[in-house]
């Protein structure tokens, strides 16, 4: 599987990940690595969970997916 991002730029590399969000093919260059608290609704006690979830994603996913800094506001 070649990388999608890299294709669109006609160059050929293999692909390492999977965006979680759109399902593109990435290679190490454009892929991106979130971490993400996972939080459970519970009666009482500690609502979240330790490690944080890794979660891979494009790009573009991760702009989209990502509040505006504040220099963008």
């Amino acid at each position: 599987m070649q990388c999608y991002d890299c294709l669109a730029d006609d160059q050929v590399t293999t692909a390492v990940a999977v965006c979680a969000s759109c399902g593109a093919a990435l290679c190490r260059e454009h892929v991106r690595a979130e971490h993400r608290e996972i939080r459970q609704l519970v009666g009482v006690g500690k609502a979240t969970h330790e490690p944080s979830a890794r979660r891979l994603v494009c790009g573009i996913c991760y702009g989209a997916e990502s509040p505006p800094s504040a220099s963008e506001t």
